[in-house]
């Protein structure tokens, strides 16, 4: 969709890539941001409950 939108814009095509670029960055800091720890423990509780995982 947002690549769809800037197109629609017209803008210059450096203009296109460091929004894209800046979009990525922002998904990947928030991937980041994800407590990995707490995720795995809630994975491995489900398990050991017999809870089938999403």
């Amino acid at each position: 969709m947002l690549i769809g939108w800037l197109v629609s814009l017209k803008l210059p095509l450096t203009q296109n890539f460091m929004s894209i670029g800046v979009a990525g960055i922002v998904g990947a800091f928030a991937v980041m941001l994800v407590n990995q720890s707490r995720a795995d423990s809630e994975l491995t509780k489900r398990a050991a409950a017999g809870v089938p995982s999403r």
